[in-house]
């Protein structure tokens, strides 16, 4: 940081490298694209607890079932499990109950609920566009 220059190169590599790629990313689908071939990937594909919410939003609610068949047990409230752990699972508990309903309605209702909590602890609340999930546009 101490070299001469050295912030007008990183607005430049921003301008030229960063933002052109993720304006690319236009939907949830390029958003998944996008990720998929990142580094890091497995934090979203390896993670039933993440994957079940990205597959409900993208209308896939056959995936989300599999992976609410495959999981449930592990997301049962238990007091070993630490309190993040917990109100992680309580949540994902929340979504599996209004999938159980097939309650596409309530199920997008939680989803903006929850991007919105992002949202507002992230403080990009002038950024953020809200947009219908997938799953609201295929009801």
């Amino acid at each position: 940081m101490s070299q001469p220059h050295i912030q007008d190169a990183l607005i430049e590599a921003i301008d030229e490298q960063a933002l052109p790629r993720l304006r690319s990313v236009t939907s949830i689908e390029d958003y998944f694209a996008f990720v998929s071939g990142h580094t890091f990937r497995h934090k979203l594909f390896d993670w039933p607890d993440v994957k079940i919410i990205v597959d409900v939003a993208r209308g896939d609610l056959a995936a989300a079932r599999a992976l609410r068949d495959a999981n449930i047990d592990r997301w049962r409230d238990n007091p070993a499990h630490d309190d993040e752990s917990r109100a992680r699972y309580r949540r994902v508990r929340q979504l599996c109950a209004r999938l159980d309903a097939d309650d596409r309605p309530g199920l997008a209702a939680l989803l903006h609920e929850w991007e919105a909590i992002t949202v507002r602890n992230l403080k990009i609340e002038r950024l953020w566009e809200p947009t219908p999930f997938p799953l609201e546009l295929e009801a």
